[in-house]
């Protein structure tokens, strides 16, 4: 039997803290989700604009990006107040 991948399945990716992100207040995360034009630990390079159109229809809906504990779904901890892209990532 031969494992075969969904192309629609979600592709979980993680990175480590030095990746940007910074807990100022102990309250507020801030940081990059990901780093336009440098490979990840994956080994993939997101290029800029990737991300625009779903960051597009989530604010049409009304809806927020969720804040997931160790990039899992089943374990929301909040929304993020703002994502956006700019020309970092």
């Amino acid at each position: 039997m031969r494992w075969k991948m969904d192309k629609h399945a979600p592709e979980r990716k993680y990175a480590l803290p030095e990746a940007g992100l910074v807990v100022t207040d102990g309250l507020s995360v801030s940081g990059y989700a990901s780093l336009f034009g440098l490979r990840d630990q994956g080994g993939d390079v997101v290029q800029k604009g990737a991300y625009a159109a779903s960051l597009k229809r989530l604010s049409a809906a009304g809806r927020g990006v969720k804040m997931l504990w160790q990039h899992d779904p089943a374990q929301p901890i909040g929304i993020w107040d703002e994502v956006r892209e700019d020309a970092t990532g």
